[in-house]
């Protein structure tokens, strides 16, 4: 998707109007539907939170709308349906991202149960789970996140710090769940234990599996399709964590340690062109 054209001194007033309409757009459509689906309505987490993760979508589309009119809509849109790329990336996303989330946790006490349960049908039960989540259940953030936001943000600064500025600001974005939604990713209900998740949460997770994106942003020719693919098959490997707190943290922690490996390996890159500075 081509992205605006922002020169001379005015660039960087542009840049910065550009993100927090952005923000504001996706911060009020997705915590205005949270706290009516959870705290006014009390509905279940599975039906409240699908149309609320639509906000950065919906964020996105309104800048990219104003901003490149019809035919940027259409060069985003486009990007949804960009599968043709270097077929290692998916055995990274479909089979070596899963293994090691669910490994993180399998090797724990009691970790296994899920699967066990799933016995020979893990496979199709894991697929299934994948469809339903990239679609609905995080998947449909990423035309946003890494669609949109990330492909901004690296304008201005380098691949890692693009990426955890950005998993900060996801990470801030689910904050009302973390507060609404009891046991909310296996927090527990006790504040320190919920407030502990949400910091393991953040620099594991949203941090982590941001760097993770960009990564294959920058490998996949920015694919929003391999975006959604990636988020929806990390969900549904946690789908068989158990529901205690030491394994989702473990889970957490194992992926923002995949992370730390893929700053190191590509030396801070990430997969981007050598022109790109790695910050």
């Amino acid at each position: 998707m081509p992205s605006p054209s922002f020169e001379g001194p005015g660039f960087l007033s542009s840049l910065v109007r550009i993100r927090c309409v952005r923000s504001a757009v996706t911060f009020a459509f997705s915590w205005t539907l949270d706290v009516i689906a959870f705290a006014v309505l009390d509905l279940q987490f599975e039906v409240g939170v699908i149309v609320a993760t639509f906000g950065p979508a919906v964020g996105a589309y309104a800048v990219i709308r104003t901003i490149d009119g019809p035919a940027g809509v259409r060069a985003w849109l486009r990007r949804f349906v960009q599968w043709r790329v270097d077929p290692r990336l998916y055995l990274f996303v479909l089979v070596a991202l899963p293994a090691a989330v669910i490994a993180s946790f399998a090797l724990l006490p009691d970790g296994t149960e899920k699967l066990e349960d799933a016995g020979a049908a893990f496979p199709l039960s894991f697929l299934g789970m994948l469809v339903i989540l990239s679609l609905l259940g995080g998947g449909q953030e990423e035309p946003g996140w890494r669609g949109f936001a990330l492909q901004r943000m690296l304008e201005r600064w380098g691949p890692v710090e693009a990426s955890v500025r950005l998993g900060v600001i996801w990470a801030v974005w689910h904050l009302p769940l973390f507060v609404l939604v009891s046991d909310y990713d296996n927090a527990g209900t006790e504040a320190l234990s919920v407030v502990g998740m949400f910091f393991v949460f953040l620099l594991g997770l949203t941090i982590g599996f941001s760097i993770l994106q960009t990564w294959l942003y920058h490998r996949s020719g920015g694919s929003i399709f391999l975006a959604v693919l990636a988020h929806g098959a990390v969900n549904a490997s946690t789908n068989f964590l158990p529901t205690t707190w030491l394994p989702t943290a473990a889970t957490f922690a194992a992926i923002g340690l995949l992370a730390v490996v893929a700053v190191v390996a590509t030396r801070g890159r990430l997969g981007a062109p050598n022109s790109a500075s790695a910050t």
